[in-house]
């Protein structure tokens, strides 16, 4: 059976698996400094693999259950899934979606037939979510004979609520803030912004919303199974910070080549955040004035 090696590490190692990548030297291939954000806004961060569909994927689920539980993700869940496709007859189709979930629910992984996602909503640092989610495809790629990628993406979704410090709408540029109420001459108003821009590596998305209400999860992400910290309070505004960036490619599921392409993805999004945000914003985030 064909094996993904992510710097040698052996999927019985189960739960020291993120020690034994960094140890073992993951590649850090980003050309820029880490932002280090003491208050990060940050919610929720995923990352998705799509790779050709596994028909019998079910076939293997139980043993990338129980090899997944070793490393902590011991929740399980089988969820049925709608899909519709658009067109001049629009096609509804079910599909089965495999969530293993963490102990304290800060993080899962998902598995479908033709990808698999690691959404957490505990971040720490790019080195550990990468090698988390590296052990874990390991373990899915060895039992499911998955050899290449056509698809892999980055996602960060930041939920700005405001502080006895700072209001949401000032932590965001001027660009992205948007007309007021005040300045429209109306009693309410919502304001929505969007860029879809191409990157050396493939498609960003940025968007950026105000809202009101406990749900923050941008509807096309579904359920998430995970709990948050930073959970906005009924009937509190805030503002919703989105980026989104994919590169489609096909690509053998090669260590070097796959973190370097997450390294690169990541470079991009972290320099769109810190430009869409003001500088009061990232000092009061630093833990600064």
């Amino acid at each position: 059976m064909f094996s993904v090696k992510f710097c040698g590490l052996a999927i019985s190692h189960g739960h020291d698996c993120i020690a034994n990548l960094l140890n073992k030297g993951l590649p850090t291939m980003g050309k820029r400094e880490q932002l280090k954000l003491a208050k990060a806004p940050l919610a929720l961060a995923l990352v998705q693999l799509r790779f050709s569909p596994v028909l019998r994927m079910s076939k293997y689920v139980p043993d990338i259950q129980e090899t997944l539980r070793g490393m902590g993700f011991t929740k399980y869940v089988e969820e049925q899934m709608q899909q519709l496709t658009l067109g001049v007859m629009p096609i509804a189709e079910s599909d089965v979606r495999w969530i293993f979930g963490g102990r304290k629910r800060r993080e899962a992984i998902i598995l479908t037939k033709d990808f698999v996602t690691y959404e957490v909503s505990s971040y720490t640092n790019f080195e550990e979510f990468v090698a988390r989610f590296s052990a874990a495809l390991d373990v899915i790629a060895n039992y499911a004979n998955i050899t290449e990628a056509v698809q892999i993406g980055l996602r960060y979704v930041n939920v700005i609520r405001p502080t006895e410090e700072i209001l949401a709408n000032d932590c965001l540029q001027t660009s992205i803030r948007g007309l007021s109420a005040e300045e429209l001459g109306v009693t309410k108003s919502r304001f929505e912004f969007l860029i879809r821009a191409e990157t050396e590596c493939g498609h960003l998305l940025v968007k950026s919303y105000e809202h009101d209400g406990k749900k923050f999860i941008p509807p096309e992400i579904g359920v998430t199974h995970l709990d948050f910290d930073n959970k906005p309070g009924e009937g509190e505004l805030f503002r919703v910070l989105d980026f989104d960036h994919i590169e489609k490619c096909e690509c053998e599921l090669n260590n070097e080549i796959l973190i370097g392409k997450l390294w690169k993805l990541h470079d991009i999004l972290e320099t769109a955040f810190e430009h869409s945000v003001s500088r009061e914003a990232l000092n009061h985030w630093k833990g600064g004035a």
